[in-house]
């Protein structure tokens, strides 16, 4: 499970590995907000072509990290403390609407993935972030895909790579057994069909979480 997670890391495009460069960056105050993002500058700091920053810069910019005027020039939005809290709540309706769904789906080879998901996840947590963090947003994307809803899917993509970089940034002050408690709770419950059950352990989990950014993200002073 773990070597097919890094298989999946090492295949990323460029463009993506650099997205995530950036927002890291500006989630931690490397770039200021409403600061210029100079894309030259940044392709030549990671000895890289234009292109994929380009690309990453877009990808920000449908996060809402990023703003980029009529002239061209991006600059950084990053979260408010507002912002953060809406990207939160728009997390738990999300993977909410995908517990309701998964319970009625049923999908027990989901399910099956996801028990051996937590399994790893107790396997590695110890000695290896990276493989950790990775292990972790599968477990939700295998979640979000056992609802068996294509466009909750599609949404998930959208969440997934900021909650990616928000878990690195986190890693440090992870409790990351009492996190796979949490995920083992919320598959115990999803296994039983408890809904309800798997929602409140879900809520409680994405709020920890959230409590735990606010210590480590540097927020806008922006209102969005």
């Amino acid at each position: 499970m773990t070597e097919l997670l890094f298989a999946e890391q090492i295949k990323q495009a460029t463009h993506v590995k650099v997205a995530n460069y950036i927002r890291k960056g500006i989630l931690t105050g490397k770039w200021a907000f409403r600061e210029h993002l100079n894309e030259k500058l940044v392709s030549e700091e990671l000895g890289l072509s234009r292109g994929p920053v380009r690309d990453a810069i877009k990808q920000l910019h449908i996060e809402g990290l990023i703003e980029i005027p009529g002239n061209g020039r991006p600059y950084v939005v990053g979260f408010s403390d507002k912002s953060f809290a809406d990207w939160c709540r728009m997390r738990t309706y999300l993977e909410t609407l995908a517990i309701q769904e998964s319970v009625e789906a049923g999908d027990s080879r989901a399910y099956h993935e996801m028990t051996e998901i937590v399994k790893a996840m107790e396997s590695v947590a110890a000695a290896e972030r990276e493989p950790y963090i990775w292990l972790d947003l599968y477990f939700h994307r295998r979640l979000v895909e056992s609802s068996q809803n294509r466009a909750l899917c599609k949404l998930w993509e959208t969440l997934s790579p900021c909650l990616y970089t928000l878990l690195e940034l986190i890693a440090e002050r992870y409790d990351q057994q009492k996190q796979i408690g949490m995920h083992q709770e919320i598959l115990t419950h999803l296994q039983r069909g408890e809904s309800r059950q798997a929602i409140d352990c879900m809520t409680t989990h994405i709020q920890a979480g959230k409590q735990t950014v606010e210590q480590v993200v540097l927020f806008s002073s922006g209102r969005g």
